[in-house]
């Protein structure tokens, strides 16, 4: 408890004395101001996390540590979110390379898959519907035509399976 005491306070004086010099640091990593203020507030949220005894002559480079490593941190999820963004664009772009004959063959899909779900069974076709062209989970599937969860997933695999080998058929 006491340890936990010590640590507190020389985390208190350490946010007073170094955080804007810590900002600065960040700031000149991160360019938008308000993830550097975000990243300097959780460096100081890890040290308060820290559970082992900091000393006052290792803090300031104990705090510049977890700075860099909160930046590196931060800058690698944008780089991560920026490639699935440009994989996105590139995918976007392809799709509208699409040529006439690919969208005759996916209207003609469709069309058959349409056919298909007619033939299902009343419940099979609704929970099929339900799940393909409005989105909804099996959970709310479940929930909004009072059946059990299972029973929900069975009629969607039963369904699912009865459309792939129509389409197959006809591919």
């Amino acid at each position: 408890m006491e340890n936990r005491s010590r640590n507190n306070d020389l985390i208190a004086q350490s946010y007073v004395e170094y955080y804007n010099e810590v900002l600065n640091y960040i700031s000149v990593r991160v360019t938008d101001i308000f993830d550097a203020e975000n990243i300097a507030q959780d460096v100081w949220v890890r040290l308060l996390e820290y559970d082992k005894e900091l000393s006052a002559e290792s803090l300031r480079s104990f705090i510049y540590t977890v700075a860099r490593n909160l930046v590196n941190d931060h800058l690698r999820h944008i780089y991560r979110v920026r490639a699935v963004v440009n994989d996105d664009i590139s995918v976007a772009a392809n799709i509208v390379d699409h040529t006439t004959e690919a969208m005759i063959v996916a209207r003609d899909i469709a069309r058959f898959e349409a056919k298909c779900v007619k033939a299902l069974p009343e419940r099979r076709r609704i929970i099929y519907v339900f799940a393909r062209f409005e989105d909804k989970s099996a959970d709310d599937i479940a929930i909004g035509m009072n059946l059990s969860l299972r029973t929900v997933e069975n009629q969607l695999c039963r369904a699912r399976r009865t459309v792939r080998g129509f389409i197959s058929a006809i591919a």
